[in-house]
């Protein structure tokens, strides 16, 4: 799946050596259920060919959030919402964040919210796939 992100990046990618990868968190207790993040592989593969820094415990899932599968575009933003924090994030860093699926993109936007009122203003969005939003 990286190999497929990486040769489908739009624009330079050598514009992301040093830029620091976040991959989306699952939270604590759905990480152990389900013993791996998705996500955080991509964003480990894709560092590693940026030249970019991989780092794991930034964006951090504050609560546990139901699935968003099935749920309207109102119901995710209201489920994701104050789900993240930041830690110990470098000052005026380039940040990657990587997603393995975007439907609505509340994950992805709450995330890049909380990114952004932390200080972080060069902020790239990368993922895998593209789902359609459920129509309810």
């Amino acid at each position: 799946m990286a190999e497929y992100m990486w040769q489908r990046a739009e624009g330079p990618r050598d514009d992301f050596e040093g830029a620091i990868f976040l991959a989306v968190p699952l939270h604590r207790k759905r990480l152990i259920e389900r013993g791996f993040n998705q996500s955080e592989f991509l964003a480990a593969e894709l560092a590693k060919r940026c030249k970019g820094v991989l780092m794991t415990k930034v964006l951090v899932r504050t609560r546990p959030t139901c699935p968003q599968a099935g749920l309207t575009q109102r119901a995710r933003k209201a489920n994701i919402k104050n789900a993240f924090t930041i830690r110990d994030l470098p000052d005026k860093c380039r940040v990657v964040l990587v997603d393995d699926v975007l439907t609505t993109g509340s994950t992805a936007s709450e995330c890049c919210r909380v990114l952004r009122r932390s200080g972080v203003d060069d902020l790239t969005l990368w993922c895998f796939a593209r789902a359609n939003a459920p129509i309810n």
